[in-house]
């Protein structure tokens, strides 16, 4: 599915839209803007050049493997001009086992805060 996701520093939320044309196509994409106060200078051009953002793509699903060894990939694409990242866009796979991980990382490190939940295991393949 497609969807963007804006969050805000300050208020420590962020809101989902609903789901877009691309549900069929197993594609996700968030987008997070960070807000900086005027006290804080850009720390590289690029940054400059706009305002900060990170885009993260998941698209790509590929079963790989046979019966119970089978598994779900995906490609992850991250571009951004914040400065904290080095480089502008990365590519990476990962398998549907890291992105439970990841969010209930996010749960327990920002409880009180909605975190989407991830799709269904089986809605791919």
């Amino acid at each position: 599915f497609s969807s963007q996701v804006a969050l805000s520093p300050r208020s420590r939320s962020f809101a989902v839209p609903q789901r877009g044309d691309e549900a069929s196509q197993g594609k996700l994409a968030v987008m997070i803007s960070a807000e900086r106060s005027q006290s804080q200078s850009p720390r590289s051009p690029g940054a400059a050049a706009g305002a900060p953002f990170l885009s993260i793509c998941v698209t790509d699903p590929v079963k790989m493997g046979t019966g119970v060894q089978s598994y779900i990939s995906y490609r992850v694409i991250t571009k951004t001009n914040l400065p904290e990242f080095e480089g502008a866009e990365k590519i990476v796979i990962r398998r549907y086992s890291d992105f439970e991980w990841l969010h209930d990382r996010l749960a327990e490190k920002y409880k009180g805060i909605f975190i989407p939940p991830l799709p269904e295991k089986n809605a791919v393949g």
